[in-house]
């Protein structure tokens, strides 16, 4: 592995999304039952309900029969009117979460495997940009977006990939806080629907990672299939010494020196890492050069006379592959509540 010793901000594409909640229950009662929950909750009579709708009281008996009998209605004592059980008085709290049932949600485009989801929910509309900006005071990456889009039903069932119980909960606390109790109770009823749109827009929510943050390792055996590739700049550093041979003193000639050295915070790379060239196919998140800064620290060299030294710089890009985990942990870290992941290994570092 190696940590980028230097801030770097990674551009993260999401395509925006709206969801539609709903509640089986609620929905199963109809119009008639919700409308009656509601007036009885405002204190009207049975006559007064069947004046407002002009259906026949008779009528209006049944349904209320009907509403007590599933513990909606509590049975009225004698000479009383009708009153709302707490089933009733709960439909009527989820009923009025339901008013506002459409809510903006961002799914990433840039995972590799429908298994692996990224979902953003709650953002303000600023904290994501609709295009990469130009430039950025500090170093910025695109990471690209894949290379095929999702079909919306693709996408329905990622959604369900991800939304289990523990997820789902989560979820709704964020479109609705304060109510996590009628949540949790109603659990078992929430629905959703994903709306088809033509084509989702994509919005790049920018994540900042401070130095030695952003985890790289060498591309090839291990690396996550679900993350695009990095391309990491480095510059090869070649010194050789030598020495004129018409000294007439004998002469110490330093070992050549070898330095592999990446341009992101210019720090040393190990000597197992190895130059190697990216596909190109653009599908590469490609890390910036850094233009300032101080130089790596490379051991000095002391020359004795009549010695020279030739150095030869290489500049490469190495394949690298991300640490999903990492990015994972550093999203939830950055918008708390607001970022969730269907891996549930990734999901318990997120929060922890």
């Amino acid at each position: 592995m190696i940590q980028v010793n230097e801030a770097v901000t990674l551009l993260l594409p999401f395509q925006c999304h709206t969801l539609r909640l709903s509640h089986r229950l609620l929905k199963s009662l109809g119009g008639v039952s919700r409308f009656m929950l509601r007036a009885l909750d405002d204190g009207l009579t049975l006559g007064q309900v069947a004046e407002v709708t002009g259906l026949h009281e008779a009528a209006l008996g049944r349904q209320l029969v009907f509403l007590s009998q599933h513990g909606f209605v509590d049975e009225p004592a004698e000479g009383r009117a009708p009153a709302l059980g707490e089933r009733g008085r709960r439909m009527l709290a989820v009923e009025r979460l339901l008013h506002h049932d459409r809510h903006s949600i961002w799914l990433d485009a840039f995972t590799l495997r429908q298994q692996v989801v990224f979902m953003l929910a709650g953002l303000e509309p600023a904290a994501l940009l609709p295009e990469p900006p130009a430039a950025c005071q500090s170093l910025a990456a695109v990471m690209p977006c894949r290379a095929q889009p999702y079909w919306h039903f693709d996408e329905m069932n990622r959604l369900r990939t991800l939304l289990d119980a523990q997820v789902l909960t989560a979820l709704l606390a964020t479109f609705w806080p304060g109510a996590d109790t009628l949540i949790h109770e109603e659990l078992d009823n929430w629905d959703y629907e994903l709306l088809r749109v033509v084509e989702p827009q994509v919005q790049y929510l920018p994540l900042a990672f401070p130095a030695g943050g952003l985890r790289l390792s060498s591309g090839g055996s291990g690396r996550d299939p679900a993350w695009p590739l990095a391309s990491l700049p480095v510059l090869e550093l070649e010194t050789r010494f030598s020495c004129d041979q018409a000294l007439p003193w004998p002469v110490e000639v330093p070992e050549a020196q070898h330095h592999l050295i990446e341009l992101v915070s210019n720090g040393l790379l190990e000597h197992r890492w190895s130059p190697a060239r990216l596909l190109p196919d653009g599908r590469v998140l490609t890390l910036p050069v850094r233009t300032q800064g101080a130089a790596p620290d490379l051991t000095p060299v002391a020359l004795p006379a009549g010695v020279a030294a030739f150095v030869k710089a290489r500049p490469h890009r190495l394949t690298c592959s991300l640490d999903g985990s990492a990015i994972a942990a550093r999203l939830a870290q950055a918008h708390p509540n607001q970022a969730f992941c269907s891996d549930g290994r990734k999901r318990e570092e997120m929060a922890a």
